[in-house]
Formats: structure tokens, C-alpha cells, sequence
């Protein structure tokens, strides 16, 4: 194949679903997007509108995603002959040529282990130059140019007949056991602590020179790495104190780093990507008496949004796919930071800056750049949007959201989605116990800090068994999952309004009786819009129906009957559901009218 970078790119993405993105020229890195690696994609029209700007940017894929590599450079050609010797060939698989006369092996991402990106691997057994490159990490790939070792030029080239097309097949199974995470994990637990700062495996290697404007994320990230390592807050706090004082351009104060280790070390020690350990048995209350437990001073449960949102605590906000999670829950995030009310409607009982968190869409910023648009936000309304997560769910994660809090002092956070936040899943791991342990360090996290987070995630599938559910269980995932929030919401649609913008949105909580209201779409200002609330909201496309058949103000069981082709005892009970609900009373003998509360809706 011929054809210019951008060529190339769409061919990787849109050819082979490779997530790409562009590096600096002539160069290995640095990334010329934002977070690097993080905003790898498959969106034609990001692709085209980077290549356009850079059009002779090199070109980067995204490992961990399709594949991971097994990276061979000169150095590492003896300790890869003596593995060839004692193993046998490596597994056949696509390859490409590096310009040092490295070799890239592609292969495809394994069932039962995961692999991280190490530089060197194993380096007290094997020596350097052998890498992997696994979770977020990157390769530059064919036709990017990058200068060799004799000053020159050089091509990344793939190797083999079929080139660029070539298949990807899985390692051999002792290389994908010998350079996992789970394996480097036991060989470092045998070894003593490192003392230096630079001991730190795991994804992510600190920097030589850590720039001013970086070392805030990169401080908070590697102190993360130190707790998945089982470290103390004492032990983190030496090693950042020393990489901060070593190789900072500009050191921080002492207060901070020590606010970085004791922020971590809120969080459970071990790993991201599996479950924590259990925590260590609390001391139990004192018992109470029944009439102790009257003469408590309780205070009633804050709010933030009245009757929908708590003011701290996790809410888990579900839907099927394009139901229209990402603009409700945006909206919300205005209405709290402008403190107007959400639709019109709901008062905001505890205004503040809000922090939107999308990993979700790839071209999220372009997304909320014609949502902020349209809604006239103002330019300095107190709502900060991230496009990507350094970190999946776990200590770093956590360790990083909190210090964007700690930074924006947010009384709301949006983080969308769970689908693409949450790690991978061993198939040995307790997925419960694991589930049940994010949505319970979420919502400590929120509580500690004041906040609210509502996490978004994807509705189960709608298959026989989960259309028996209450709503409040369709959660995909485990019943954990819902288990160990404050509050829920979900958005959905009406099966009798099939196709149509209408959505009926439920919400409760631990303090929050059940709440029902209708919302429209509408397209031209990309907003929902309030049509009812309460128990009658339930019944919104029969009372619709009603009206158009029946557009008098007082209704009879005759009406129902001759106009909708009700059978009688099916118009009585109708009538009887409507009156439960708070959408109809009954005038007189045998006529009835609808309340107030349903009276204008259409």
C-alpha cells in the first residue's frame, strides 16, 4: 500500500481497528495529543482533522487494545537467542522492523493474563532490551520515520509477505506467563523494597526530568504505583519526597507531597486490576435501645438536586445505549454550576462547580464543544471537562480523582462511563467481591470529600430474564453493583412510544423515596426538556392516549369504551390505575377528570 500518513492512519483504523494517534515528527514521542497514548482512536474524523493539522506527524498505535508487543531490540538479541534455544522459535505472528534493527512481535491479547508495558523486562533475569508493550502503551508503525542509532532516517517496515495484512495470533504460552503482570508481580515480591525512586514497575516508568505543569499528574500517578506495591504512607512519602526534590524542575512544597501519600493510602493496597484484599475488622458500635435509637438528633439526608440527587455519596446512573445518559447527566452538571434549575424544575439545593469526566466517546471534546454551544453556557461557568482517565478503576484511579478534586473543589463529578473505566477481569477473579469494592471506595470517596459522583454505565441487555427486573437491578453486572451505592437513576424509554424522543427517568436512594418524571429531546436545542413528574409519569403514554381520544375535560367509563375500544372492565380498571396514580379523580358518579398535576401535558 501507497499513500501519505493520513493514508496510513485511516488504513490502521478504519482497515485493521488499530486505535491511532499521531507523535511528533521525525520523533519517537513526545505524543502531539493531549494524553498521549489515552486519546488513541478510531474516529475517522479525529484522525483526518490530527493529520490534516500534522501532516507529516508519525504515526502511533495504542497497545493493549487489539494486541500487545513483544519488543526486541540489538541489545537484546543474545538473551533472545538464548530463549529461542531453550523454547524454540517464537509463535508466528504479524511483525514489523524497527530502525534499529529491532523486531516488534504483534500478538493477539491473552484470556488468562494481563500484560503491562515494562521497559526493560525482567532485567535481573534477562538482561536489557527485551520490553513489552501492553497496557497503555504505544508502537509508532509503518511509514513513520524516526532517526537509527548511525544518525539517519529510517522506516518502522513490516515484515513478511503479507505485510501491513498480516494476521495476529497469540504468544506462546510460556512468553505470555513469563512476561505478565501477574508473573513480574511474584518476581518482584521476592525481591527486597527498592530504596531509590525509581523501582517502580507496573506501566509506568518516573521520568528522568519531570517538567513543570506535569509533576502534579505524574507525582499522583507514581504514588499510586508505590501503593499497588503495598507501600506505607511513610515509605511513599520518602520515595516522592526524592523524586520530587531530584528530578522535579520545579520541586513542590513538603505539604503537598505529604498530602499525596495520605491520600493514597486511603485506598486499598495491591494491584488495580484485582480485587483488594479483604479490610481489617472494624470495632462494632455500642448497642442501642429502642428508645436510644427514638432519642437520636438525626439530621434529614442533604440534597442536591431536590427529590433527584443526594449532595454526597455514588449514584449509579444506567441506560441502554443512546437513551441519553450523557446529556441528562450534562445538563445537570450546568444547572449545578450556574444553579439554575435542571429543566426548569428541580431546585438546586447545593450549587457549586461541576467536573465532567468523558472516556466514553472518542470525540468527546467536540461533543460537549456543540452541547456548550448550543445551551449558551457561559464561557466562565464553573464546568470543567476531561476527556481521558490516566488510570482504569483501582488505587490510581481513585488516588487521581481525588486530587482533581482536592484541585477544582467540585461539588458534582460525572465520570462516563464505567463500561470504559473499569479494568479487565481475570477469569479466576471474584467479579462480585470486585465490583462491589469500586462502587464502595467510589462512594466512601465521594462521602470523605463532600461530593457527589453519579457514574454512568450501560444497562444489561434487554433479553427475557432482565425484562422481569425492576429497574433498579438492570444495572449490567453484578447485583453487587447496585448494592453498594447512595442513590440510582436510570433513563429509559416507553414500549408503547417506540422511536420516540420521550424518556421516563427513575430515581431513588438510600434516603430518597422513589421518583419518577417524563423528559423529551429535542434536537434543536440538544436538551431534554420537563413534560411531568411523580406516580403518574409511570402511565404518560396512556394519559397521552387518553387526551387525543377523549378531549373532554369530564371522562366516562362509555367514553373509554366507545372511543378507545376498551373492553368495560378494562375501561374501570384503567380509570381505577389513573386515579391510584394521582392522574384522575372522580367527579361524580361514573365521571372523572384528570387532576391538575396531568392537566397540561400533552
Amino acid at each position: 500500500m501507497k499513500g501519505t500518513m493520513l493514508d496510513w492512519a485511516l488504513f490502521y483504523a478504519l482497515e485493521r481497528g488499530f486505535p491511532v494517534f499521531p507523535v511528533k515528527e521525525k520523533r519517537k514521542s513526545p505524543p502531539i495529543t493531549r494524553n498521549g497514548c489515552l486519546d488513541a482512536t478510531l474516529d475517522e474524523k479525529r484522525i483526518r482533522q490530527w493529520w490534516t493539522k500534522n501532516p507529516t506527524a508519525n504515526i502511533a498505535i495504542r497497545t493493549g487494545v487489539r494486541f500487545w508487543v513483544f519488543d526486541k531490540d540489538k541489545k537484546g538479541q543474545e538473551m533472545y537467542e538464548r530463549l529461542v534455544l531453550a523454547h524454540g522459535r517464537f509463535a508466528d505472528t504479524l511483525q514489523a522492523l524497527t530502525p534499529n534493527a529491532g523486531v516488534h512481535f504483534c500478538y493477539a491479547l491473552p484470556d488468562q493474563a494481563h500484560i503491562g508495558t515494562h521497559a526493560p523486562i525482567r532485567p535481573d533475569d534477562w538482561g536489557v532490551g527485551l520490553d513489552t508493550r501492553g497496557t497503555n502503551g504505544y508502537v509508532l508503525v509503518h511509514p513513520s520515520v524516526v532517526p537509527a542509532d548511525d544518525g539517519k532516517l529510517k522506516r518502522y517496515e513490516w515484515d513478511g509477505a503479507d505485510g501491513e495484512n498480516g494476521v495476529i495470533l497469540p504468544a506462546d504460552p510460556w512468553l505470555e506467563a513469563a512476561v505478565s503482570e501477574e508473573a513480574l508481580r511474584a518476581l518482584e515480591a521476592a525481591r527486597p523494597r527498592v530504596n531509590g525512586a525509581s523501582g517502580a514497575r507496573g506501566g509506568f516508568q518516573l521520568p528522568e526530568r519531570i517538567a513543570h505543569g506535569t509533576q502534579h499528574n505524574t507525582l499522583v500517578k507514581y504514588a499510586g504505583q508505590l501503593r499497588a506495591r503495598w507501600l506505607s504512607e511513610d515509605e511513599i512519602f520518602a520515595l516522592l519526597w526524592k523524586a520530587n526534590v531530584e528530578r522535579c524542575e520545579k520541586p513542590g512544597p513538603e505539604k503537598d507531597i505529604r498530602q499525596y501519600a495520605r491520600s493514597v493510602v486511603k485506598y486499598a493496597p495491591g494491584p488495580a486490576h484485582q480485587p483488594a484484599p479483604q479490610r481489617e475488622p472494624v470495632e462494632l458500635p455500642k448497642r442501642l435501645s429502642v428508645g436510644q435509637v427514638k432519642a437520636l438528633d438525626v439530621l434529614p439526608p442533604a440534597m442536591m438536586i431536590e427529590s433527584l440527587f443526594p449532595a454526597t455519596g455514588l449514584c449509579l446512573f444506567t441506560g441502554a445505549q443512546k437513551m441519553g445518559k450523557t446529556i441528562f447527566s450534562a445538563q445537570t452538571a450546568v444547572a449545578v454550576a450556574t444553579n439554575q434549575a435542571l429543566l426548569g424544575y428541580y431546585s438546586i439545593l447545593k450549587p457549586g462547580p461541576a467536573l465532567i469526566v468523558e472516556v466514553d466517546d472518542p470525540a468527546g471534546d467536540a461533543s460537549f464543544k456543540d452541547l456548550w454551544t448550543k445551551w449558551q453556557v457561559a464561557d466562565d461557568a464553573n464546568v470543567y471537562l476531561e476527556t481521558s482517565a490516566p488510570f482504569a478503576m483501582g488505587p490510581e484511579f481513585l488516588g487521581w480523582i481525588e486530587s482533581e478534586i482536592e484541585d477544582l473543589k467540585p461539588h458534582l463529578v460525572v465520570l462516563d462511563s464505567y463500561l470504559t473505566l473499569r479494568p479487565p477481569r481475570g477469569k479466576s477473579s471474584d467479579i462480585v467481591h470486585a465490583e462491589k469494592e469500586e462502587m464502595r471506595l467510589l462512594d466512601a470517596l465521594a462521602k470523605k470529600r463532600g461530593v457527589l459522583i453519579v457514574l454512568l454505565h450501560h444497562e444489561s441487555s434487554t433479553n427475557k430474564a432482565n425484562s422481569l427486573l425492576d429497574w433498579d437491578s438492570k444495572g449490567a453486572g453484578t447485583f453487587a453493583l447496585t448494592a453498594a451505592v447512595e442513590s440510582q437513576l436510570s433513563i429509559g424509554k416507553f414500549r408503547e412510544l417506540e422511536g420516540s424522543p420521550v424518556r421516563i427517568i427513575r430515581a431513588k436512594g438510600r434516603h430518597i423515596a422513589e421518583r419518577y418524571l417524563v423528559v423529551t429531546y429535542n434536537a434543536e436545542t440538544g436538551s431534554f426538556h420537563y413534560i411531568m413528574d411523580g406516580p403518574a409519569s409511570l402511565h404518560y403514554p396512556l394519559i397521552t392516549d387518553i387526551k387525543r381520544s377523549v378531549p373532554q375535560a369530564v371522562i366516562t367509563p362509555h367514553d373509554l369504551t366507545s372511543e378507545m375500544g376498551m373492553a368495560r372492565s378494562t375501561a374501570h380498571r384503567t380509570l381505577m390505575t389513573l386515579i391510584n396514580a394521582g392522574a384522575m379523580v372522580k367527579k361524580s358518579y361514573g365521571e372523572y377528570r384528570f387532576t391538575e398535576a396531568v392537566m397540561g401535558v400533552r
